[in-house]
Parts: structure tokens; sequence; C-alpha cells
């Protein structure tokens, strides 16, 4: 793929791609050339706006809504920090959709550590609804509200390797949430994904990255940041010992299996 898509062009592709019209072989040669190549901004604002066609949307949600991800693929193990962060946001007030799947690079994901707690993760539309009307925070779990998003599955199995589609998922919230903290694993990505997010809509971001390679704001080291405010971008650069916050060493952050992280979730919060 020598060039970039346009953003109606990857648009076309991932409808293509969501109604089951390509084939395998197809879509794995469509996510390794755009990889390779590198996702532009017109690659995934397209292939999002198109992914949320096929969506299930979330009724009664509003946009005043937060969700906390990352685009995972650090590499660290870390526990489910995102998923911690969204509930301690949610008991402050503000009303998260938590967008979320099974781990795809770690030993546990957001829906993984939230099922060992106990918590319900397949709830249909309604039913999150109502959930976010009841108690400020629901969680969207991925198969259930991007069904299309089945026919990428296998590919992506076969590959065994990071491609566009895990920079899309983030992208995706089905309950249009307007309000994001998104993580990436590398520092060159925390510009062009502000970007992608200002143009989908959302109004307010913080998009980082830590030098220590978390994609998450590390207690460990400073974290290059830019923060999206009402069409405004500002990088900033947050260190954690300028607020208060011991250094932390590499390990002590680190996860495990979904009983693992369960237990330092109740052990956090």
């Amino acid at each position: 793929m020598e060039r970039s898509l346009t953003e109606a062009e990857a648009a076309d592709a991932m409808r293509v791609i969501m109604r089951g019209e390509a084939t395998a072989a197809q879509i794995a040669a469509f996510a390794l050339g755009v990889t390779v190549r590198g996702a532009s901004a017109d690659d995934l604002v397209g292939m999002a706006h198109a992914a949320q066609e096929f969506a299930t949307p979330v009724p009664r949600a509003g946009g005043d809504l937060l969700d906390t991800c990352g685009t995972g693929g650090d590499g660290l193990n870390t526990f489910n920090i995102s998923t911690a962060a969204a509930i301690v946001a949610a008991a402050c007030g503000v009303r998260v959709a938590k967008h979320g799947n099974r781990s795809a690079s770690s030993a546990c994901g957001s829906a993984d550590v939230l099922e060992e707690l106990g918590v319900r993760i397949d709830l249909g539309a309604e039913e999150a609804a109502a959930c976010l009307d009841r108690t400020g925070i629901t969680f969207l779990f991925a198969p259930v509200f991007h069904p299309a998003f089945r026919h990428t599955a296998g590919p992506r199995r076969e590959l065994g390797a990071r491609t566009v589609f895990n920079l899309l998922g983030p992208l995706c919230n089905p309950s249009g949430a307007r309000l994001r903290t998104l993580g990436v694993p590398s520092r060159e990505l925390v510009e062009p994904m502000t970007e992608v997010l200002e143009r989908l809509g959302v109004t307010r971001a913080l998009v980082f990255h830590s030098a220590d390679g978390m994609d998450e704001l590390s207690t460990g080291a400073p974290a290059h940041l830019v923060e999206l405010r009402d069409g405004r971008r500002t990088t900033h650069r947050f260190d954690p010992a300028e607020h208060g916050l011991a250094r932390s060493r590499p390990g002590d952050l680190a996860g495990g299996d979904r009983a693992v992280n369960a237990a330092v979730l109740r052990r956090v919060l």
C-alpha cells in the first residue's frame, strides 16, 4: 500500500469487511498494509466512522460520558489500571461508559477482570443504559455492541500480531462518549490519536504515553500528554514526582491472570 487512503476510501474498505464481504486473506492483507505503511488519521477516522455504522448504540446515553482505555500493546502486563480509574471516576460523580473486551495481548483484559469480580459483562443496550442510569457507570462488552467485528477475529488470530485494528477498538465506543482518556504504546501516536478523537467528535480528552513504555499515566516515569479541550490541543509533561507521588518500581504495577488482577483491584479500591 504505497499511499495513504482518503477517509472515504478507508470507510468503504471497512464497510466491506463489516458486511462480511471480504475474505480472510483480504482482511489480513488490508490490516497488514495499513499497519506497515503506518495508519494515518484519515485511515482511523474513516474506519471508525464505518465501524460505528454497524454498532449497536446505547440508548439515552448522552454525550457527557467518559471512557477510560488504552490501545494495549505496551508489553508490560500491568494490572487493569484504566478499569480501576473508571470505577474511581464514577465514584467521583463522572458518568462512565467503559468500552472493553477480553485480553488480546496481556493475561487479563477489562472484561476478564470485571467478570472475575462478579460483574455481568454481557449486558445488551437497554440493560447497559439502565445500569448507567442507576449507578453512573456501565460496561460495554465489545462483542455485544460490535458484532460485525467478528469478521476480523479469524484473520487477527492467524496473524498473531498487532495491527491497525488494535488502534481502532478504543475509538469505537458505542455510547458516543465525548470524554476520553487514552493511553497509547508509543510517544509517536499521542498527537495523531488526539487528532483522530477530535475528528470523531470527542470534546475533551487526555492522550498519553509514559517514558517507561507504559500506555498509562505511570507513577514510574514522566509522561508525554496532549490535552484536547473544545477543539484546542495543549501539550504537557506529566511528572508524578511533581504531584507528590512516590516513584514506583517496574514491578509495582505488575498484574497477572484474572484472579490476581481482581485481587489487586480489591486492594486498590
